[in-house]
């Protein structure tokens, strides 16, 4: 079969990820994610790099194979450190006890070694003809397996960490923010599916129980790499407070106060409800949600309030977090904008305070349990297409 194609895109995926590795190096002091970021994007490239070595060459060496899986091995911990500080609240630097993350991969070193060694070609040609593997081949192939499991339980801890870190994320975001748009990390999700689903069937190929086209392979290898690289030049942490600073918002001091770890600080219920009072109060005075950018931390020093407070009253007086009250608040500034002038839909999404299309659509469904067009037929019926356009159109409301 013509290999021209998978060659191209191996050689496209390792393009990509080389240049996202530069990209990622340019922001190099700004986070520890984007240094990991650049380790990934140089082991993507070297892994897209041996992929079309292997299907150019006649025979892959042993060694080279190895070096695959070393490399392979060394994808899963780099991922997850940089998904770690990215999705953190504070700082997460690689410091010397991570070391031990790139166990498995240190595993491979004296593999690659010892097939170099030991198993030159002329060696290989001579095991292919023997009808009966000599000691150290029977050793060096039992090595392989294990190391082969070693790289399946590695997959499966890292990428249950990192499924655990993203599913967390939204829940952490909504105590301090009211916009979780380019925080979520909702790709990555994407990403981490992609490969964890075709995984079986890399691992059936491998052992010679399916015999999958090679294409398939390299077609998914570019659309992760590609999508991966797109998608991460442009992402910030995720509780980095602006674009401009690389000051970050902690959590640690406004998660669920009813632990143990807060139960010395709790607060009273004639206290909450004298801060819940308020909250209100500023709000529907000083119209606060209005405010695109509005965060805990800002909402904190608008009442003089701190965080802590103001997070154990959302969630303990007011059955709330943060993000839900501030967008229910948008959300009913929307309606009113909605059922009394006739302004278009995406400006008033705009005058209410959202950011995007996308969390002025799902706050206002989750409010009224209709859209946003729907809403204004049903109260405007008079209502010109002009002024109902916008949402379902797909426009955004500010630039995402």
């Amino acid at each position: 079969m013509n290999q021209t194609l998978p060659l191209a895109l191996y050689g496209a995926s390792a393009g990509a990820a080389a240049v996202a590795a530069l990209a990622l190096y340019f922001r190099w002091q700004e986070a520890f994610a984007y240094r990991a970021g650049v380790a990934l994007f140089v082991l993507l490239a070297l892994v897209s790099i041996g992929n079309a070595y292997a299907v150019s060459a006649e025979h892959l060496s042993a060694w080279a194979v190895q070096l695959q899986g070393l490399l392979s091995a060394a994808l899963f911990p780099t991922a997850w450190l940089y998904t770690r500080d990215l999705a953190a609240d504070v700082p997460r630097p690689f410091v010397w006890t991570d070391v031990w993350h790139f166990a498995v991969p240190a595993v491979f070193v004296p593999q690659v070694i010892w097939a170099a060694l030991s198993f030159s070609p002329q060696v290989e040609a001579q095991l292919a003809a023997s009808t009966e593997l000599p000691i150290e081949a029977q050793a060096f192939a039992w090595t392989a397996i294990i190391l082969v499991l070693l790289w399946i339980v590695q997959v499966t801890f890292y990428s249950t960490l990192i499924a655990r870190t993203l599913i967390a994320l939204p829940r952490r975001l909504r105590l301090v923010f009211a916009d979780l748009s380019g925080r979520s990390l909702a790709w990555l999700r994407i990403v981490l599916f992609l490969f964890l689903a075709h995984l079986p069937l890399a691992i059936v190929h491998n052992l010679g129980l399916i015999e999958v086209p090679e294409i398939v392979f390299a077609s998914i290898s570019f659309v992760l790499t590609c999508g991966w690289a797109a998608w991460t030049t442009s992402q910030q942490p995720a509780f980095q407070v602006t674009t401009e600073s690389p000051s970050r918002i902690s959590v640690d001091a406004v998660e669920d106060s009813s632990t143990e770890k807060y139960a010395k600080s709790l607060l009273d219920a004639e206290r909450m409800a004298r801060i819940a009072a308020k909250i209100e109060t500023a709000f529907k005075s000083e119209k606060l949600h209005l405010n695109p950018n509005l965060s805990l931390s800002k909402l904190a020093a608008q009442i003089g309030i701190s965080e802590s407070n103001l997070s154990q009253t959302f969630s303990r007086q007011m059955d709330s977090s943060f993000y839900d009250y501030v967008n229910a608040c948008r959300a009913a500034e929307a309606m009113d904008l909605l059922a009394t002038t006739d302004t278009s839909v995406v400006d008033i999404g705009v005058a209410a305070g959202f950011n995007t299309r996308s969390a002025f659509y799902n706050a206002f469904k989750a409010t009224t349990g209709t859209t946003p067009a729907a809403f204004r037929r049903q109260h405007r019926p008079q209502a010109s297409s002009s002024q109902l356009a916008g949402i379902e159109a797909g426009q955004p409301l500010r630039p995402e």
